[in-house]
């Protein structure tokens, strides 16, 4: 058993040492081999889509590293000619590695600005046509709320056009997110980062049933735009015009109970209303927050 454990050490020793030794073992490089990739390199780094990417992506980052992948290839080619194949051939990898990555980046944020503004125009659009929709009740708006909410929206979508204009995307889309919660009930603005708040207070339930009552036929008439601007299929248009539906006997109960003086169970109504038609506007396809 001893000698059987002594020969069993022996050629795990000879495996570690062998294995050691192929692993110190390198592919002789050829010099042809290398000659090539150093033109390639040479190009990769000077004219390429990738230097090109890099150069005009104005990343400072990015750009530096080009340059330094653009001195190894230079002395890549200062070894070849002093015959240090080995060398150069490390050193056109390291230049290769480093543009490979830079561009990898630079294509990745490429196509996260690209979601962004499309995200941002998809939710301008969304808020384009609450604002006419508001627009078209403004008359029948009690006091000119919705004329006051209407100029608050305009000014929220220019800051955020600004916003978007200097690559601020997510605070663009933030304020595009305030120019819709006007419609939810209260009234949003932004000032040097900060958000006020300001609730909305009635003297009488029968001023606040008649502001549900015009928020809930601005949401009526985004619903009809949804359905005039994305024309969805009959699927979805059967399932919006439900929700239409169930919306107008809502409303009908609220009317019928304000009517009756019941303005809080009214409002309740209305509420009830309003969700269901920004349920049938979601299936649309537009963005609605909250």
């Amino acid at each position: 058993m001893r000698f059987k454990a002594v020969a069993l050490l022996t050629m795990a020793a000879v495996a570690i040492v062998t294995t050691a030794v192929s692993a110190s073992e390198r592919i002789p490089v050829e010099a042809g081999l290398v000659a090539q990739k150093s033109v390639f390199l040479e190009r990769l780094v000077t004219d390429s889509f990738s230097s090109r990417t890099i150069t005009q992506s104005g990343d400072l980052g990015a750009i530096a590293k080009l340059e330094d992948s653009r001195r190894l290839v230079e002395e890549a080619k200062s070894l070849l000619s002093d015959g240090d194949f080995a060398q150069a051939d490390q050193k056109l990898d390291r230049a290769l590695g480093l543009v490979n990555v830079e561009a990898r980046r630079l294509s990745v944020k490429d196509i996260k600005k690209r979601r962004e503004e499309e995200a941002f125009e998809k939710r301008r659009h969304t808020v384009e046509v609450f604002l006419s929709a508001y627009e078209r009740v403004s008359d029948a708006s009690p006091a000119g709320t919705t004329i006051q909410h209407a100029e608050i929206i305009k000014r929220l979508m220019a800051e955020a056009d600004a916003l978007k204009k200097a690559k601020h995307y997510e605070k663009a889309l933030a304020m595009l997110d305030r120019a819709y919660e006007i419609t939810r009930g209260d009234i949003r603005t932004a000032r040097e980062g900060q958000t006020l708040v300001r609730s909305l207070v009635f003297d009488t339930p029968k001023d606040a049933y008649e502001y549900e009552l015009g928020r809930t036929a601005s949401h009526f008439l985004l619903l009809e735009f949804a359905i005039e601007n994305k024309r969805p299929a009959p699927s979805l248009l059967k399932g919006m015009e439900s929700k239409r539906g169930g919306a107008k006997e809502l409303r009908a109960n609220a009317k019928k109970k304000a009517a009756e003086g019941n303005y809080v169970a009214a409002i309740g109504d209305l509420e009830a209303a309003t969700e269901e038609l920004l349920k049938g506007i979601r299936m649309s396809g537009f963005f609605i927050p909250g």
